[in-house]
């Protein structure tokens, strides 16, 4: 056997060279390459022999070498044996877990885990290839000391065994087929005059070494031409799979020799030194020429660039088939460089490959099966209708989804008449319910039914024909054709077939084995797993791209290598044995399985360098500095070699450019860029001619930049009719006017078009805050019946309190608490709450002459009790009346006069804010005080608070006393209060304060900074709500509705709103307020109307 060392070119010569010979002696060649150069080495070979076919020249790959073996020879003993592909194996690995599971210990609970099957796959075809054996396998285990090593050994040794027992006589894999044709070739399989030459393998792996040494024991002469530089250290890998290959032909007595080729020469630029001395570091004095660096801002930056360049040197007269754009990693890359090159008409191909699993058909195969075999999870059920093949369309989809999320359909809820909820809505749907699950109770219970495997798998294709699924397949593949998308289409025929296969293969393998449904779910998701949708083959005059190490070896004139940042192209070992385990086991064996890291990092370096020699004329190194979600991304390691290498070399962009693109690259482009030049007066002579051509060639881009640029961020107003029939009720809430203050566009969603954030089956947060108001108002409802109060205990405090409460969880949340222990959970922590409130409310009551006036106040409803509307004279001479529900009013009546403060519950942790009251998002507090103070006769306004809901937590450690004090000011009463000292002791005299903060020094006077008022101010306060509430209503009945939310320093609506989804976007114009504090909103509400405008 003859091995040449040497680079492409020396390689190729000699691989001429050879079989010119060959063939002129009158013998015959056959030319092994890797699978995806068969083609183009036989074109190349023809080309350069000037021929235009030859009998005696064969190109064939190491599987296409085994087949052709096989078809002459036979495949003797193993003939009468099914031979199973990787799918195959992966369903026997499957079937041998699933018979030694009970005897795992290391593996017992990861054999159900996504990829494991895969990984274990890997291993035991490594462990055949390197002719380890169970038994071989196992004894190296016994042989280590306890614990997690010796135990993952132990059980891979089960699985191999059993796996090996299973195909034993029945089957053979890929290394039995291996065994079988190296006894073939071994015994001659060709002619004697046949040579073999070997080329473009970046190693020489066990199972090829096998094949070479066997080719020569028949009598057919091997040269194997290897690129690799000789005592390069990066070729190390190279060089030692071929010495592995030396010590395995003098083992076999076949004769071994090694030659290395005289060097190439280079050409003498920056681009020919980097090929000659990348790999050993040297350094080169030539200026750059050939050679680019470039560092974007962001991965789209950086496409720009790339397109920009590849334009620019197609309008130079370079075709776009010279040139390749090689990723570091597509990750992240993908969307970008698809989405660039086509607005800039840049023809290209990028290898996309789908994972099956995410293709419908096989979604809705693997997520019936996984529901099946759960009980019908919610998730799987709604996993397998949005899969596209449920016999449902999009609105009968929608409404079932909203009807079993909002009632909490689960499980065996799924196989009964639904009933919760609204009768019409459950009559509707139930025809749709027993439509889907009628086959699908037959499917799970004839899966628990099934004997075996093929029983199963004949009820699973029988449910996937009762469900139509192959008709509607057949339907979408017709849509698509129409729509000219013949790949999107070509997709579901081959997912289709390949699960048929998937199936035929599990009979094959595992047909009789007894199985679960959740088994048999393993088995074809490790089928599925593995497999991906292939994208079609590229067209002749595109640009060619692909991650490093994967691009055809093909030169090119120019090279584009993107994604240069650190973190790519690391190679992570995803093996199931450890770097230690796996060199103990090598140890122990005398087993070659797999390289080491070092070994892996070697072979990433060298197929950066490979990638980078098949540029011609121009290479162009490009990275991204930070991520699209601004991440800060350093350069690679490879970079950073280079540059130390090439210190003239000067990288481009970086933090100093201004991201600019020289010139416009497309139509579209130009378009996308226009509008931003536009705002910042950056329109030099090209984007002048940019915009020209676009207003005479292209009207409806010119318009979409017009349109950008005179952009509002407004919405158009609302017709007045429009605005009369959504709007302009006589009679509104407060909640109401506080949305259309946030934000008309929040307020024109929710109540103008009506629309509902969708209700789940469980308790969210203003189902706890309404919980917790009706729990206060029924307390507070009591207290004129319980004796003594406020003068009670905590104990009789809480008893009077479970006793409202658990009432209320009954009739609120009962259906939902018989369903979920969490909201059992939940509903004690309510109780909790509620308990703690009830006694600080109570304490507060001992110290306070302000006792409850009522609960639960309504105002402007006319009917009997309820205090008048609020009302709200608009310019057109029509009144708005407000109304609302006052939790609370507490009342003092003295020689003082009568006094009046309102309190409404949050289960938050609200406050007043002053900058929110100003601008009419938080006039609740005012307006109620406003109705109250109005509606009783000779009352003054003492002040208007929330009340804090919630069991605070206190970190700290501390006595219990003093926890107490803690949680109390936790608890404290938060809003405006009343600047007058005998009105503050009146509401809490205790020392602390109980329930009011702190707000008077020790001599009397009131602490600055504060949230208090006098007369004066309060009811200036009070009118200012008022007169803003006026305002907003005036807006509405203009019809304003534009998406401008009410942002104060980093606090804004949208981070909270039910609406987002509909609006889709972030404001560019939000209205940004300055942060007031309560001195200040004072001052700008005494202010003239004149002053405050300005």
């Amino acid at each position: 056997m003859h091995v040449y060392y040497g680079s492409p070119e020396a390689l190729h010569a000699r691989l001429i060279q050879r079989t010119e010979t060959i063939l002129r002696a009158n013998g015959q060649v056959l030319v092994l390459v890797p699978e995806m150069a068969t083609l183009k080495t036989e074109r190349e070979l023809l080309t350069a022999l000037g021929l235009s076919g030859s009998f005696d020249m064969q190109v064939l790959s190491p599987s296409r070498l085994g087949e052709r073996v096989f078809e002459q020879k036979g495949m003797g003993e193993a003939s009468r044996r099914t031979r199973i592909g990787d799918v195959g194996k992966s369903m026997a690995v499957s079937a041998a877990c699933l018979q030694c599971e009970k005897e795992l210990r290391y593996y017992a609970s990861a054999i159900h885990r996504q990829g494991f099957l895969q990984r274990m796959t890997q291993l035991i075809a490594d462990l055949k290839r390197a002719e380890v054996s169970p038994d071989a396998l196992l004894a190296h285990a016994e042989t280590l000391p306890e614990g997690a090593s010796r135990d993952k050994l132990q059980d891979t040794a089960l699985i191999y065994q059993s796996y090996a027992e299973l195909i034993r006589g029945a089957f053979v894999d890929g290394e039995d087929v291996t065994d079988v044709l190296i006894g073939k070739l071994e015994s001659g399989a060709f002619a004697p005059d046949t040579q073999i030459i070997a080329l473009g393998f970046d190693v020489v792996t066990g199972q090829f070494a096998r094949t070479l040494c066997a080719l020569e024991k028949g009598k057919q002469p091997v040269t194997l031409l290897m690129r690799c530089e000789t005592g390069c250290e990066s070729y190390k890998p190279v060089v030692e799979s071929v010495e592995r290959l030396r010590a395995l032909c003098a083992e076999h007595g076949v004769p071994f020799r090694t030659e290395t080729l005289p060097p190439t020469p280079v050409e003498n630029n920056d681009l020919g030194f980097l090929k000659k001395a990348y790999l050993r570091g040297e350094h080169c004095p030539l200026p750059a020429d050939r050679v680019r660096l470039f560092a974007a801002p962001t991965p789209y930056d950086e496409m720009r660039f790339v397109a920009a360049q590849i334009l620019q040197l197609h309008q130079s007269g370079m075709p776009f088939s010279r040139m390749a754009v090689a990723f570091g990693s597509m990750a992240g890359y993908e969307g970008v460089a698809e989405s660039v090159f086509a607005s800039c008409n840049i023809p290209v191909y990028l290898p996309r490959k789908m994972p099956m699993s995410a293709h419908g058909v096989a979604r809705f195969l693997l997520s019936s099966l996984r529901a099946a075999a759960s009980g019908f999870d919610p998730g799987d059920v709604l996993d397998a209708l949005h899969s596209g093949y449920a016999p449902l369309n999009d609105e009968e989809l929608f409404d079932f989804e909203n009807y079993i999320l909002s009632c909490g359909i689960r499980g065996s809820g799924f196989l009964k008449p639904f009933t919760r909820g609204d009768s019409e809505n459950c009559a509707r749907l139930e025809p749709l319910r027993a439509k889907l699950f009628a086959p699908w109770e037959a499917l799970r219970q004839a899966l628990n039914a099934a004997q075996n495997v093929q029983e199963a798998l004949t009820h699973l294709f029988g449910y996937l024909e009762s469900c139509g699924v192959f008709e509607r397949l057949m339907e979408t593949e017709e849509q698509l054709l129409n729509l000219n998308l013949t790949a999107q289409a070509a997709q579901g025929r081959q997912v289709w077939n390949f699960l048929l296969s998937l199936m035929d293969e599990m009979c094959e393998v595992s047909g009789s084995l007894p199985v679960t449904p959740r088994q048999m779910l393993d088995m074809l998701e490790a089928g599925v797993e593995q497999q991906q949708i292939s994208a079609l083959p590229p067209d002749g005059g595109s640009v060619m791209c692909g991650e490093v190490g994967s691009l055809s070896g093909d030169n090119v004139d120019a090279l584009f290598i993107c994604n240069l940042s650190d973190g790519v192209m690391n190679i992570s070992p995803d093996a199931m044995l450890t770097e230690d385990e796996r060199l103990s086991l090598e140890a122990r064996t005398g087993a070659y399985i797999a390289l080491t890291q070092d070994g892996r990092d070697d072979l990433k370096q060298l197929d950066f360098y490979h990638t980078l020699c098949t540029a011609q004329k121009h290479l162009f190194l490009t990275r991204a500095m930070a991520s699209q979600a601004g991440e800060s991304r350093p350069p690679h390691l490879y970079l950073n070699r280079l540059r130390r290498m090439m210190p003239l070399l000067p990288e481009e962009g970086g933090v100093t450019d201004k991201g600019e693109t020289p010139l416009p690259l497309s139509p579209l482009t130009a378009a996308e860029e226009l509008t931003g030049r536009f705002y910042q007066g950056r329109m030099d002579e090209n984007w002048q001619n940019a915009w020209r051509y676009l207003c005479a060639e292209r009207p409806d881009l010119a318009k979409g930049v017009q349109q950008a640029f005179l952009h509002t961020d407004e919405c158009a107003p609302l017709s007045r009719e429009v605005t009369r029939d959504l709007f302009l009720e006589r009679v509104m809430s407060v909640s109401r006017l506080e949305s259309y203050a946030a934000c008309p566009y929040q307020h024109f969603v929710r109540y103008g078009l009506s629309a509902q954030p969708r209700k789940e089956w469980k308790i969210e947060s203003r189902d706890a805050g309404n919980f917790y108001h009706s729990a206060m108002e029924g307390f507070t409802r009591l207290l004129p019946s319980i004796p003594n109060w406020p003068r009670i205990t905590k104990r009789e405090c809480d008893a009077w309190m479970d006793k409202v409460s658990a009432d209320l969880l009954e009739s609120q949340f009962g259906p939902l608490m018989e369903d979920s222990a969490r909201v059992r959970a939940s509903g004690e922590k309510y109780k909790k709450v509620l308990r703690r409130v009830a006694w600080t409310f109570t304490r507060g009551a001992q110290h306070s002459r302000f006792a409850p006036q009522g609960s639960e106040v309504r105002f402007g409803y006319g009917e009997s009790g309820s205090l008048p509307a609020v009302e709200l004279q608009l310019d057109n001479g029509k009144r708005v009346l407000l109304r609302g529900v006052i939790d609370r009013i507490d009342r003092y009546e003295g020689d003082e006069g009568v006094y009046l403060r309102v309190v409404d519950y949050k289960s938050g942790n609200r406050e007043l804010n002053p900058t929110q009251v100003f601008y009419g998002q938080q006039l609740q507090l005012l307006l109620y005080l406003l109705a109250a103070v109005d509606g009783g006769s000779g009352a003054q306004p003492a002040g208007a608070y929330y009340f804090p809901l919630r069991d605070p937590l206190i970190e700290d450690p501390m006595d219990l006393h003093l926890a107490e004090q803690k949680l109390a000011e936790k608890l404290h009463l938060k809003g405006v209060t009343l600047k007058d000292a005998q009105v503050v002791q009146l509401m809490d005299d205790a020392l602390p304060p109980l329930t009011m903060p702190k707000l008077l020094k020790q001599d009397g006077d009131f602490m600055a900074g504060k949230a208090v008022a006098d007369m004066d101010e309060m009811r200036a306060l009070l009118l200012h709500a008022r007169d803003t509430a006026r305002e907003l209503c005036e807006q509405m009945r203009r019809g304003m509705i534009a998406a401008r939310p009410l942002t104060e320093k980093s606090q804004s609506p949208c981070d909270f709103c039910d609406y987002s989804a509909i609006c889709r976007r972030e404001s560019s114009r939000p209205r940004r307020v300055d942060t007031l504090s309560f001195d200040a909103l004072l001052e700008r509400i005494n202010k003239t109307p004149d002053q405050t405008d300005s």
